[in-house]
């Protein structure tokens, strides 16, 4: 009775031991990964330069009227020749105003003279780690510890169980014992250390590493 009771108190401590252990180790984790990219959206703008003159001010006059004031014999005839022309400029210049109004009203109507704003003021930074695929994740903290450690097996072993863990797959004893070396090996620390003992020491006395399953 002694014994078990001995027993049942140990695996809680080591169950707590673990928890606690594997949320120190996910949040080291996200503290070792590079900042995440900002994806800025850009559309190219419209920037040609635009003129819309009224054509009546750049239009030249059709109707000048030109008297010949040396010509008073034939003032009844030039007076004539002078009401003509006016005639036909006032026709003109009709014509023209009507012209000019039509387009215009085309212009503003006109979607591709219509501009708007296509540069959005803020960029799209992901900022949670937690939202991101486990395996996108997985692939881009392989990228960032080859890059940092060089092309060790270490590396490989550490990202192809953290992906595991990142999905919510349980690991056995071994898996785990793998995992800690691996990163006891790319991060030394005490903790890490110890955490490796209590696991080497766990299969050495207790458990087949063909059997158990630590979650």
């Amino acid at each position: 009775m002694k014994k078990l009771l001995i027993g049942s108190i140990l695996s809680v401590a080591f169950a707590c031991g673990i928890f606690v252990y594997t949320e120190w180790d996910n949040q080291r984790f996200v503290n070792t990964l590079p900042e995440p990219p900002v994806v800025e959206q850009v559309v190219e703008v419209h920037t040609h330069p635009h003129s819309h003159e009224d054509p009546l001010l750049s239009a030249p006059s059709t109707g000048e009227v030109e008297s010949d004031s040396g010509a008073e014999a034939n003032s009844v005839g030039a007076s004539t020749e002078q009401m003509s022309e006016v005639e036909t400029s006032q026709v003109d210049e009709g014509e023209q105003t009507k012209a000019a109004s039509q387009t215009a009203a085309t212009w503003q109507t006109d979607d591709t003279h219509q501009h708007q704003s296509t540069r959005s003021p803020f960029g799209k930074k992901i900022t949670r780690i937690e939202d991101m695929d486990p395996d996108e994740l997985a692939d881009m903290t392989r990228v960032s510890l080859l890059r940092q450690f060089g092309d060790i097996p270490e590396v490989y072993t550490f990202v192809a169980l953290k992906r595991k863990k990142l999905k919510n797959q349980p690991l056995t004893l071994d898996e785990h014992i793998d995992f800690t070396a691996a990163q006891y090996h790319l991060w030394p620390d005490p903790r890490t250390k110890k955490t490796l003992e209590i696991f080497l020491e766990k299969r050495a006395t207790e458990y087949p590493s063909s059997i158990q399953t630590v979650r």
